[in-house]
């Protein structure tokens, strides 16, 4: 049984938007077959890739500790 705690996506989403520290952008949490779950954020072109680097190392680093609670 998985041990790690249960979080919402938008519970992930708004630590992963605290986290990055950037208001100018929406992020979203959803599930991934391969991954359990995974993270996008929708911004700026100008800034796109440089958040989503970091949105990626961040929920990478989340994901060892949190796993997506099913919609119910």
């Amino acid at each position: 049984m998985d041990k790690r705690e249960q979080k919402t996506a938008g519970e992930l989403a708004a630590m992963i938007t605290e986290r990055i520290g950037v208001g100018a952008g929406f992020v979203n949490v959803h599930e991934c077959p391969q991954l359990g779950w995974n993270a996008g954020i929708v911004t700026a072109p100008g800034k796109a890739a440089e958040y989503q680097s970091q949105v990626e190392t961040i929920a990478a680093e989340l994901r060892q500790e949190y796993v997506l609670k099913k919609a119910s």
